[in-house]
């Protein structure tokens, strides 16, 4: 086993329980289903939505630490991978956000759009890239597909010019994450019966 593998089997489990993506995806579309609550009410009423997302993202938070605690854990064991501040670990924030300027530029000079209509398409299309990234970076091919769908959200998002709300990337990211978390869940659950 190469050293590489070795250090990256903490992650490889976490991630492999189908927890984080389904916390990752079922906090999406909570962000997004508030987004299209709000912009739906009167003004008086607008915070209401977002307050209550909130609590409920701070619960799917709770709750996935608890099926990581009395679900996860005793079927496979408790691991805690190495967060330990690297420097080297987030050199490509300044990189993703140079690469986020410029795909906004470029889509405003190619569409002749506002900012306000090519913010979110142009997030999702830098997304599409940080996530290829990553997956060739911690060798995981099937990444690629999710950057490719990520690509093409950022397109119909353009062509539908959404506007300012992130509502609908929300909805897109989450949906895909929900249900990938839920099919690796099951697939671990099964793969690990409770003794």
């Amino acid at each position: 086993m190469r050293l590489d593998e070795l250090t990256q089997r903490p992650w490889n489990y976490v991630t492999d329980s189908g927890v984080p993506w389904l916390m990752a995806g079922l906090v999406c579309l909570i962000n997004g289903g508030a987004g299209l609550i709000t912009h739906r009410l009167p003004l008086n009423y607008q915070t209401i939505p977002s307050l209550v997302g909130i609590l409920c993202m701070l619960l799917v938070f709770l709750a996935a630490r608890q099926v990581n605690l009395r679900v996860i854990a005793p079927r496979g064991g408790y691991v805690e991978p190495d967060d330990r501040f690297d420097p080297r670990n987030w050199i490509w924030i300044p990189s993703a956000l140079v690469g986020e300027a410029a795909i906004l530029l470029l889509l405003r000079f190619l569409t002749k759009l506002g900012w306000e209509q090519v913010i979110w398409p142009g997030f999702a299309i830098c997304l599409a890239f940080i996530i290829a990234g990553v997956g060739r970076q911690i060798k995981r091919p099937r990444m690629y597909w999710f950057a490719l769908y990520l690509l093409a959200l950022g397109a119909v998002l353009l062509w539908a010019r959404v506007g300012p709300e992130m509502t609908w990337l929300a909805i897109g990211v989450g949906v895909p994450l929900t249900v990938l978390g839920a099919i690796r869940l099951r697939k671990f659950l099964k793969e690990n019966p409770a003794e």
